[in-house]
C-alpha cells in the first residue's frame, strides 16, 4: 500500500510484466463497485476470491491499495500466511513486512527488490 496510486500502479503493472504469473488487481477496483462502497471485510472476501481463481491456474496476485490499515488488518488475518505487506511512503512501517519511501527509493529499485524477493519464495506459495 501506499499513497501514491501512480507509483503503487507502476511498481504493481512492471512486477506483472516481468512475471507473467502475477496479475495486477488494484483495491480501488474493488472498492469502485457500488455494491461494495464502504466495507472492508467485502473487499478482502473478493480478494480472496480472486487469489482462489488466480491458483487454480497457478497464477498470483499483487494487491496495490491506498494506506489502510483496515484493509491491512483484514488482509493479514484472511489471508495469512500467504500474504506479504509492502509500504511506500513513511509511517507505522511496523506493520508491514517491507517499508519503502518512495521520496529516496526509485521505482525502479523496488521493482527489483520485490522481483528478487518473488524468485526467493518456495514454489507454490
Amino acid at each position: 500500500d501506499g499513497t501514491s496510486a501512480m507509483a503503487r500502479a507502476s511498481i504493481a503493472e512492471q512486477v506483472s510484466q516481468a512475471l507473467p504469473a502475477w496479475k495486477h488487481l488494484a483495491l480501488e477496483v474493488i472498492a469502485g463497485k457500488p455494491d461494495n462502497m464502504g466495507d472492508p471485510t467485502m473487499h478482502v472476501e473478493l480478494v480472496k476470491r480472486c487469489m482462489e481463481e488466480l491458483a487454480k491456474d497457478d497464477l498470483h496476485l499483487i494487491l496495490s491499495m491506498p494506506e489502510s490499515p483496515e484493509h491491512l488488518r483484514l488482509l493479514r488475518a484472511g489471508l495469512a500466511p500467504s500474504c506479504i505487506a509492502v509500504h511506500l511512503g513513511e509511517g507505522d512501517e511496523d506493520q508491514y513486512d517491507f517499508s519503502f519511501d518512495a521520496s529516496v527509493t526509485s521505482v525502479k529499485d523496488i521493482v527489483a527488490f520485490l522481483l528478487s524477493m518473488i524468485d526467493r519464495l518456495p514454489p507454490n506459495a
